[in-house]
């Protein structure tokens, strides 16, 4: 189900400056396609809607359909930090947290097999940086994983300022027939499942949580980023000496699968309740209330990105849809989109957006494998009302499980060119650089 590796051909020679090629969002896939352009000395014109760009994504490799993928992108993200000369990622000691005893012999069986073919990773059955010993029970962890850095859009934005890309405001009343006017590659998901509903782009809420921390947290590195996987979804957690802030995705939550960018109440008081119980300091040492965020995300169906033209008979071409993770796939997904613009011939891609043309009543996206585990609820008393603004945890609270937070209903159970083509052509792309 990944996208295919697509050898690429000699691209034929065309006239430079035919044609501009319109690239849309404020995301790291334009950012990034928008450099290769460049390279190639092909004209673009970037145009962005006014929001600022989403918060990055975790570049954390989750197991599911698209794992093989999702390495080669961190891959990529790696070449394109080389070939910058940027610091576009920065090491973090990563931990895949385990909360159940069957969690902890599958994290443990798989940090032995990364051992073994190689890789920094290890597994530890004792709680790092001072979790609550009695919710979790070991912790496959990396020392230094590559990480995007908090900076990247900044980072990026200048390299393209230094060749003269800036971005443009999108106009007030964007249409179908607009988009479609002339070449353009959509990367803005949200536009997308505004003006393309045939695709069943489905939303999904996310929720940032931060708080600033008046001291400094008894931590032996920082930064650090913590994963872990609740039934309903991911919880990323990333610490620092003064901040901690907490995304949760709500993956398979049917709660959060809503175009909203208002945070759920509920939601919120959930998550606070869980970061409080799974890092017992945080109320010894007196956090204040979080500044909260949340925002909307768009994922396809079938879980598998975009990639490819809306029609054959159009020029709208699209680059996205796999959610929180478009991120860490922007640089494959850019990559792939550049291999089926230099083809002779078009090959049919199963990550194309016509596989969604012909469906009629569209299937409930399946729960990736990464969220397929089981997670024995234990019996536990009736939880005490949460309170939103909960900034403190008693020294003798009952301890719940983590993973028994969940997000339903109202209840919290446990507290390179430019395409250039004729009607029915394919589209070409001019290079004049190494690919």
């Amino acid at each position: 189900t990944d996208c295919p590796r697509v050898p690429a051909a000699q691209p034929r020679a065309v006239t430079v400056g035919e044609l501009t090629v319109r690239v849309i969002g404020n995301t790291l896939a334009a950012r990034l396609l928008l450099l290769e352009l460049h390279r190639n000395e092909v004209a673009c014109e970037w145009l962005v809607a006014p929001e600022p760009p989403l918060p990055l994504g975790a570049l954390a490799l989750l197991p599911g359909p698209t794992l093989s993928l999702a390495q080669h992108s961190r891959n990529l993200w790696q070449q394109w930090a080389t070939t910058l000369v940027l610091p576009l990622l920065e090491p973090m000691a990563f931990h895949d947290l385990a909360t159940t005893p069957g969690r902890a012999v599958k994290l443990q069986e798989e940090a032995l097999l990364d051992a073994l073919a190689g890789n920094a990773v290890h597994y530890t059955p004792s709680p790092p940086y001072g979790l609550h010993p009695r919710l979790v029970q070991g912790a496959r962890g990396e020392a230094a994983a590559p990480q995007l850095a908090n900076d990247i859009y900044v980072q990026l934005d200048a390299q393209l300022a230094q060749h003269g890309i800036s971005p443009l405001p999108l106009p007030p009343e964007v249409s179908g027939a607009w988009l479609q006017s002339r070449p353009t590659t959509l990367t803005d998901m949200q536009l997308a499942y505004r003006h393309c509903p045939h695709l069943g782009l489905q939303p999904g809420r996310q929720h940032r949580l931060e708080w600033a921390l008046p001291q400094p947290l008894p931590a032996p590195a920082a930064p650090m980023l913590l994963l872990h996987r609740m039934p309903r979804g991911h919880t990323w957690l990333w610490i620092t000496t003064t901040t901690l802030a907490l995304h949760y995705d709500g993956a398979a939550d049917p709660r959060q699968h809503i175009n909203s960018q208002q945070p759920d109440d509920v939601s919120v008081a959930a998550l606070t309740q869980h970061a409080l119980q799974l890092l017992p300091l945080l109320g010894k040492i007196g956090t204040a209330a979080p500044q909260i965020n949340a925002w909307a995300t768009y994922t396809t169906p079938d879980g598998l990105p975009l990639l490819g033209n809306l029609t054959q008979e159009t020029d709208l071409w699209l680059l996205g849809g796999m959610g929180p993770m478009d991120d860490l796939y922007a640089p494959a997904l850019v990559e792939k989109l550049l291999e089926i613009w230099r083809l002779d011939e078009r090959l049919e891609s199963p990550l194309e957006p016509s596989r969604f043309a012909a469906m009629g009543k569209l299937e409930q996206r399946p729960v990736p494998e990464s969220l397929q585990f089981t997670e024995p609820a234990a019996p536990v008393a009736a939880a005490p009302e949460i309170q939103r603004q909960a900034t403190q945890i008693a020294p003798d609270v009952e301890v719940k499980r983590a993973t028994e937070v969940r997000m339903v209903g109202k209840e919290i159970t446990s507290g390179a060119g430019a395409t250039m083509r004729g009607r029915n052509e394919k589209p070409k792309m001019q290079t004049s650089a190494v690919k």
